[in-house]
């Protein structure tokens, strides 16, 4: 069963407060949330930060067996944010990454940071992750330098994000629709009727 998202919780409701690390910056924001781990291509965020001078490059997450470069001037590590805070960040964004390497952990993952990027209105890049492909508003960056160019495409303005079509999307992957797919799957292998039955 894929992951899904709490629309309401990311859904933007007007103007979102700007973090307070982000209240000195006024170019793009391009940012990772979740794990920094082993599965992070982190050579790729390095290049991503070196292409976009002028982007803050934000990582929000825990250190997980790995840590992150605090040598990169616009690449900036938050650390762990709650739940509740996470959307203010996602929706001051400009852009979301999932800059995963290809390895057989991630080609199994079904990322719910996708969701919750969605969900916040941000178009996002993902690298060739199986559960990415397709999905509306995530553009896929095979390598390195397409995945550079699926952001500055974003940047300038020439990558349009259908809201619309996204938030259609997003409507079939809510929480509530995972529970009613769980509970069509029980029902169809006789599960509530054999628990009426113990019950009886």
């Amino acid at each position: 069963m894929p992951n899904g998202c709490d629309l309401r919780h990311f859904e933007p409701q007007g103007s979102p407060e700007k973090p307070h690390e982000l209240a000195n910056h006024h170019g793009p924001v391009i940012t990772y949330s979740g794990a920094w781990a082993k599965w992070v291509d982190k050579e790729l965020v390095s290049k991503i930060a070196d292409r976009f001078p002028n982007a803050l490059v934000a990582v929000i997450g825990v250190e997980f067996g790995a840590t992150v470069d605090r040598n990169i001037p616009n690449l900036r590590y938050f650390g762990y944010k709650s739940y509740s805070d996470l959307p203010r960040y996602l929706q001051s964004s400009t852009v979301c990454i999932i800059p995963f390497l290809i390895r057989e952990i991630t080609v199994a993952t079904n990322p719910i940071k996708m969701y919750e990027y969605l969900a916040s209105g941000k178009p996002v890049v993902s690298t060739d992750l199986p559960e990415a492909r397709g999905v509306p508003g995530v553009r896929i960056g095979k390598t390195h330098d397409e995945f550079l160019e699926q952001i500055d495409r974003i940047l300038n303005g020439t990558q349009p994000f259908d809201k619309e079509e996204v938030n259609r999307w997003l409507m079939c992957h809510t929480w509530e629709e995972r529970f009613r797919d769980i509970s069509r799957i029980l029902e169809d292998a006789g599960f509530f009727s054999g628990c009426a039955e113990s019950n009886s």
